[in-house]
């Protein structure tokens, strides 16, 4: 395997021209050299980046070059006038230095990132490069290190603990409910894959209208090449960019794409699919954030006996958070029991990752505030949900863990 990298290398550093090495696909008739080569190929192209020089052969849109270290490029929905761009049009003529102008206009949040990536100011082409070697080129060392690392990724995907809650993975996120039936029936292999058809007796052909192998669940969403092609770091891009999860929605639209080819003989490539994820998932998203609530009145932390009503402390805490920016602004406002405003506070928070991060800090803040002016009896209201139910229940994500521990410690302090 090691020699067919060597020789896949060697093809990729000379490619050229419409049959670029980098796109031929391996027939059913092909030789045992060959389909060697392409397994070569596969393992080339998980570490292969671009390196810009006058960026006229590089797309700027799915081509791993955003990055010296990992194959990152930038995915989104990207508009009809705009799809075919090249790296050079974000790049001066002549001089070959990044115009920011179009960097704010195309890549704004990418825009720090791209000025560290030194292009050439003497124009020359762009080039490919094996991201594992510091010196750019493939060695059979680095080649090895390559299978090691596939060989790990394999072992550490399939690893799953056997403690892992699917029930509540699948029904508690938010999601589209038919997507929600559709991943409950994947993790139960009750689609209508050609394996399950076969054990029904409706088919008998059963390998995947794609690669040829026997279509199984496992092998329809993570194995086929059709799935795996899109392997490359990839940054979704505001506003087309999203913040939540991607997963459900690129397995539905795997799904539905291979029901396309299937029963209306209609094609889409790995990036179509994806991209027609991350629209779907948008439009979705953009759909929740302009429905009316569910559920419009307060949700208290704790639920506070009748007797301590008169001498509790009401606190009201609110965030809203900028994804462009990642800036936050929380707020508080401290009531007594008739709803007389005791005190209100307010404070800006920049480099926030999310929404959820922003209502944490602002709960805590509302502690801190409520220490300080000795009241020890309060009443915490906070609208979002899902941070009520990570502090109920004690689930601390790596992004909220040490935000969560100090609300805890500080709740020793106070009485709820």
């Amino acid at each position: 395997m090691l020699h067919v990298c060597g020789f896949s290398w060697k093809r990729v550093k000379n490619c050229s021209g419409s049959y670029s090495f980098l796109r031929i696909s391996c027939s059913s008739s092909a030789s045992h050299d060959w389909r060697g080569i392409i397994e070569g190929r596969k393992i080339i192209l998980q570490h292969l980046g671009k390196v810009i020089g006058n960026g006229n052969s590089t797309k700027l849109w799915h081509a791993p070059w955003l990055s010296a270290s990992t194959p990152t490029s930038a995915i989104g929905h990207v508009t009809i006038d705009d799809k075919d761009l090249m790296v050079s049009d974000i790049m001066t003529r002549e001089t070959w230095i990044w115009n920011r102008e179009a960097l704010m206009k195309y890549l704004s949040n990418l825009m720090d990132n791209i000025l560290l990536l030194q292009s050439s100011t003497t124009g020359a082409e762009d080039g490919y490069a094996w991201l594992l070697n510091p010196s750019r080129e493939y060695s059979s060392k680095t080649g090895y290190l390559a299978l090691h690392l596939e060989d790990a990724t394999t072992h550490r995907t399939s690893n799953i603990p056997d403690d892992f809650n699917w029930f509540k993975s699948v029904w508690n996120t938010q999601l589209l409910h038919k997507i929600q039936i559709f991943l409950w029936k994947v993790l139960q292999n009750a689609i209508p894959t050609g394996e399950n058809l076969q054990k029904r007796r409706v088919l008998t052909n059963t390998t995947c209208v794609r690669c040829g192998v026997q279509e199984t669940t496992l092998h329809l969403f993570f194995h086929c090449e059709f799935t795996k092609q899109p392997s490359c770091h990839r940054i979704n891009l505001p506003p087309s960019g999203i913040s939540i999860n991607l997963f459900p929605w690129i397995i539905w639209a795997i799904w539905t794409s291979r029901n396309l080819l299937i029963f209306q003989n209609r094609s889409l490539n790995p990036i179509s699919t994806i991209s027609k994820a991350i629209v779907a998932s948008r439009e979705w998203s953009l759909a929740q954030t302009l429905s009316p609530p569910f559920m419009t009145r307060s949700l208290p932390l704790t639920v506070q006996p009748t007797s301590t009503l008169s001498t509790t402390i009401l606190c009201y805490t609110d965030a809203s958070w900028i994804a462009s920016t990642k800036h936050a602004g929380i707020a508080w406002i401290f009531t007594d029991p008739t709803k007389k405003e005791l005190n209100r506070g307010s404070l800006f928070k920049d480099h926030i990752s999310s929404p959820l991060l922003a209502e944490s800090l602002a709960i805590r803040a509302l502690m801190l505030y409520a220490s300080s002016f000795g009241f020890t009896n309060i009443w915490i209201h906070s609208d979002s949900q899902e941070l009520v139910r990570a502090i109920n229940e004690k689930r601390r994500s790596t992004e909220l863990f040490r935000i969560l521990s100090n609300i805890e410690s500080l709740s020793l302090s106070l009485s709820f």
